[in-house]
């Protein structure tokens, strides 16, 4: 599931422009048989794409590229929501795995709770983080992460495809 912020303050061109080009590489990475959703988020989460193949990259990538943003981020509603598709797409043996894309311009602290629920489920909560932020925003996106017994990666262009390809390869802890 790839949960992407588009909430007024990813504009800047180290977010939402980032975010675009690093998805479209992580879905090169992908395989016919692995299933992606897309939701995005910002004044409330909307499913764009549902539980496709990765071989329907057209699909995918008109979707991603469609994105425009506005709004204030509802970052609890949103993980709720990638989770209950998460739950609903889940594959037995698979790599379930919910990607949270985001400057982290949220109540982090909100998802806590969430993300521990997620944590004692085979889904994992992996966050990307893009844009430039403090120790503290990191730190706790880190923890989300953590939390979610996923990955943790401040996306930049110097590592997009490093990051990337480790995510693609990520197996549940």
């Amino acid at each position: 599931i790839m949960l992407m912020d588009v909430s007024a303050s990813m504009k800047r061109s180290d977010r939402l422009p980032l975010l675009k080009e690093a998805f479209g590489k992580l879905l090169d990475h992908m395989r016919a048989e692995d299933r992606i959703s897309v939701i995005i988020y910002s004044n409330d989460a909307k499913v764009a794409v549902d539980g496709v193949s990765a071989s329907q990259r057209e699909t995918i990538f008109s979707s991603i590229d469609r994105l425009v943003v506005a709004g204030s981020p509802k970052g609890k509603s949103a993980l709720k929501k990638a989770y209950k598709l998460a739950q609903e797409n889940f594959i037995s043996g698979g790599n379930n795995r919910i990607i949270m894309a985001t400057d982290g311009f949220f109540e982090i602290d909100d998802l806590f709770s969430l993300a521990s629920k997620i944590n004692g489920s085979s889904i994992a909560l992996s966050v990307f983080s893009f844009g430039n932020l403090s120790k503290d925003r990191h730190s706790a996106l880190g923890r989300l992460a953590e939390m979610g017994n996923g990955n943790y990666k401040n996306i930049t262009r110097t590592n997009i495809d490093n990051a990337l390809l480790e995510e693609a390869k990520a197996v549940r802890k």
